[in-house]
């Protein structure tokens, strides 16, 4: 496998919940031989969902990092979630990939979770190739599919491949580059000659050939001249107008089937772009305004964005982060300059789902992991202290659900307290708060799974049991009319007595103007020591109502 960036894949695999991502993802590994047998989400067997709570609830919650060598190229694919709590953690992937592969099925059009991840691939401009997956579960209206994705994405749909279909089952599938059809048998693949009848091929095949041709003036003339392209033209034209986004391609298949994931593989390794599609990143500097720039090269100034945050048993927290530019190495001193401190990098990892390797160095292009640092959190920039330069911060919506927690035991209120600081620094989408009226502890989320998710934490791996409650509300009363009210105090007990008679008025102000406090005793007949009491006592009601 070589090591430039030109033969680096940086891909996020992403679609809704039940789409199959990470059957997909197990069956790429088992594909490149780095597993020996497929794992499976049911059994809860599979190298991305290896976190507890994953395997429990049987979905993806955090996005998960794996790598594998094709075609001598270096892949490394992000598994990300699909459930509606936690899609959000696949915008700061979304930063650091050079492509995505959208999955999805005929088996359902998925919910609101697969606009929204459509919206953040479209925001982030990454390049985008659906999968269509489970076509040996259902048939697929293939028309209809890509008049839809290109009604969705605002951008042509190509078809490269198209089911082959024997015996009303899904048999393999047709590859529209080569002209040549792949049957499979118990995963195994074997070409044949593209078999009569299937209708879609030659509609789909000049459907490829027009939109190629349309990425270079050269191939158009070519094109309109002898109605045909050489293969090495079609696959150039792919790669350039993949990269721009000048199209969507469409492959086919099935993850449990084993179908088209050979063809897939080849695919990411031949057509995806490498990090240098990307170049030259930019940012900012925290000395002067305006942008600075960084060429993905090994030999530029160090610059590193840490998209993730994890929580290790044996290591703690753990960040995962991309160079873009320069080499980042086991025991060198970094420049944080989101936060302007110097950071000891220690160990450095390559993960391989909960597995890890570890590695002296890493350079541009590339993704690993490093234990144990102080200064950083997630969405942070690592520099050279000389060069500086900031990637922009992640943006995330408001919190959609919330929830008073208080311990079980209190001399547990300082565990919980500490567990909570730990579960916000690993999951940015999480808040905690406390509320100044109530003195609630808020904790805040994406929805009710998330949540739960975050409660589930605290019990499992920091002991922390918890009470939870509905926030409480804190309604107030105002001032609508003018009123008065009349206090007296009379004390007489030998010697002389105490008496005191004071009027406190009260009248509306325009909404948004707050409070006026106006002193109108005159001649000392109530001792001026005693306002400021009065005024307090004034402020305290107010606030309660």
């Amino acid at each position: 496998m070589s090591g430039s960036v030109e033969n680096l894949r940086n891909i996020a695999l992403v679609g809704g919940q039940g789409m199959g991502k990470t059957s997909l993802a197990e069956a790429i590994l088992f594909q490149a031989k780095i597993v020996s047998r497929m794992g499976s989400v049911e059994q809860g067997s599979t190298v991305s969902d290896y976190d507890a709570v994953e395997k429990e609830r049987r979905f993806s919650v955090n996005p998960s990092l794996f790598s594998l060598s094709w075609q001598d190229r270096k892949i490394n694919v992000i598994d990300c979630p699909g459930f509606p709590d936690f899609i959000e953690k696949t915008i700061p992937v979304l930063r650091v990939v050079e492509s995505a592969l959208f999955v999805i099925s005929p088996l359902s059009e998925g919910g609101g979770e697969t606009q929204k991840l459509r919206q953040y691939v479209l925001r982030e401009r990454v390049p985008c190739c659906v999968f269509v997956n489970k076509l040996d579960e259902a048939k697929v209206d293939l028309r209809a599919l890509v008049n839809d994705i290109e009604k969705k994405f605002g951008l042509p749909c190509v078809p490269l491949q198209i089911p082959l279909i024997q015996d009303g089952n899904l048999a393999g599938v047709v590859d529209l580059i080569r002209l040549k059809g792949a049957l499979y048998e118990k995963g195994k693949s074997s070409e044949i000659e593209v078999p009569e009848g299937v209708s879609e091929t030659e509609e789909y095949r000049r459907k490829l050939l027009e939109t190629v041709a349309e990425t270079d003036d050269a191939l158009i003339e070519k094109y309109l001249e002898e109605e045909d392209l050489e293969e090495g033209e079609i696959k150039k034209g792919l790669r350039d107008g993949f990269a721009r986004r000048a199209f969507v391609p469409l492959v086919c298949g099935s993850a449990t089937g084993s179908v088209g994931i050979d063809l897939l593989l080849d695919l990411m390794a031949e057509f995806f772009p490498s990090p240098l599609s990307k170049s030259p990143v930019k940012g900012s500097s925290p000395r002067e305004e305006g942008e600075v720039e960084r060429k993905i090269d090994p030999g530029e100034a160090l610059s590193v964005f840490v998209f993730q945050a994890l929580s290790e048993t044996h290591l703690g927290e753990m960040n995962v982060f991309k160079v873009f530019s320069g080499t980042l190495s086991s025991g060198s001193t970094v420049h944080n300059s989101s936060k302007g401190k110097e950071e000891k990098i220690g160990q450095l990892y390559l993960l391989q789902g909960s597995s890890r390797s570890e590695i002296s160095e890493i350079s541009a292009g590339d993704i690993g992991a490093v234990a144990k640092l102080r200064n950083t959190d997630t969405a942070d920039t690592f520099s050279q202290k000389n060069k500086p330069i900031v990637f922009a911060p992640l943006d995330f919506s408001e919190s959609a659900s919330s929830l008073a927690l208080k311990p079980k035991q209190e001399k547990d209120e300082q565990k919980m307290s500490t567990a909570l600081a730990r579960l916000v620094k690993v999951d940015p989408l999480l808040k905690v708060s406390v509320d100044r009226e109530s003195g609630q502890t808020i904790l805040s989320g994406t929805g009710e799974v998330h949540l739960e998710v975050a409660i589930e934490r605290l019990r499992r791996d920091f002991n922390v049991e918890v009470e939870t409650a509905e926030p409480q509300i804190p309604y107030r009363e105002t001032i609508l009319v003018a009123s008065e009210a009349q206090g007296r105090h009379k004390k007489q007990s030998g010697g002389r007595g105490q008496y005191g008679d004071v009027w406190l008025r009260i009248k509306p102000l325009p909404r948004g103007e707050g409070i006026e406090f106006v002193n109108k005793i005159k001649g000392g007949v109530v001792p001026s020591r005693f306002i400021p009491a009065v005024k307090k006592g004034v402020t305290k009601a107010t606030k309660k109502g």
